[in-house]
């Protein structure tokens, strides 16, 4: 959409993930810089949270767990967060989230920690199930939610509490 400026009538982008992952263009005044566009930015910082990861626990190997379609429909965010890893000397690998916590974890490859991302394939009672089961496997998590998973059981996460439907 910002690519796609300028605009006859204001529109207004909601739910961008994270400007600097996507692209976005930004002005030194925090404007788009794109005639009648402005967009509502979520508070996820992928790279403060890898960054914030790596000093807690040190991680050798990390699951990057996600929905499909948040890959497919960002695909600016595996250049992304490869960049961000390899800089890091983290290994890692993307793992899509299937309809249940079981399924998504039969799919773990061998790592020591994992990165969470929200899922539409995965109902409430199955994200907490996919939280707990990597949890009473010893591995170690993060989320980019933050506290709102931190409070289901991550074990860490940096983006504040925050009300995303009322953004929307």
């Amino acid at each position: 959409m910002a690519k796609n400026g300028p605009y006859g009538k204001p529109v207004i982008a909601v739910t961008i993930l994270n400007s600097q992952v996507q692209n976005l263009p930004i002005t030194g005044k925090g404007t788009s810089g794109v005639e009648n566009l402005t967009y509502l930015e979520l508070p996820f910082s992928p790279l403060r949270d890898l960054e914030v990861f790596q000093s807690l626990i040190g991680f050798e190997r990390l699951a990057v767990i996600i929905d499909e379609n948040v890959f497919k429909g960002i695909p600016e965010i595996k250049s992304f967060l490869d960049q961000g890893l390899t800089d890091r000397g983290a290994d890692h690998y993307f793992l899509f989230t299937e309809s249940t916590a079981s399924a998504t974890l039969d799919k773990l490859e061998t790592c020591d920690a994992v990165y969470l991302f929200p899922s539409d394939n995965l109902s409430d009672a199955e994200y907490q199930k996919l939280i707990d089961d990597v949890n009473d496997r010893g591995l170690k998590s993060f989320s980019i939610l933050g506290r709102q998973d931190v409070d289901l059981g991550v074990l860490g996460g940096v983006a504040p509490a925050s009300n995303i439907e009322l953004i929307a």
